[in-house]
């Protein structure tokens, strides 16, 4: 798939698990394929979101929403069991070489959400990501940028 083409999810199921006012981190399934799903830019003087959607293998997204359940039941181990998630999150992406697409819809099950594939280099500048990143204009002017202008 070349990085300027759409493609179109509909998506059977999503696991959210952290939201702020919508969607920031979930894991999303189409009856197909599993994807990372994460919020990359929020500019909320236009209210214009921006996700991340990187498909993950099976076993990945098993590893990934175990420590999700495993963080809701173990209370006194929160903190480090969400610290690990997000370590085991960032490994993935460092080392992840597939597609990756970028949407301006957030991710649903009730509607299909219209993706633009971009290059892989982009996964970079989600490094040491944090629930605040999405709303740095530094961000919110990068990922503008990739999903409007570039057709890398």
């Amino acid at each position: 798939m070349s990085s300027s083409e759409l493609m179109e999810i509909r998506f059977d199921n999503i696991r959210i698990f952290d939201w702020y006012d919508g969607l920031v981190r979930a894991i999303g399934f189409d009856g197909e394929w599993n994807y990372l799903i994460i919020l990359v830019a929020w500019d909320k003087k236009s209210d214009l979101k921006i996700y991340l959607l990187v498909p993950l293998e099976m076993e990945t997204a098993k590893r990934l929403l175990e420590l999700v359940d495993q963080s809701s039941r173990d209370l006194p181990n929160k903190q480090l069991l969400w610290d690990k998630l997000s370590d085991g999150i960032e490994r993935f992406l460092n080392n992840y070489q597939g597609n990756v697409y970028l949407s301006t819809n957030e991710p649903s099950c009730e509607t299909k959400t219209l993706a633009k594939a971009i290059l892989t280099s982009h996964l970079s500048k989600l490094s040491s990501y944090s629930s605040e990143k999405p709303f740095e204009e530094e961000s919110i002017k990068y990922w503008r940028r990739i999903i409007f202008r570039e057709g890398a």
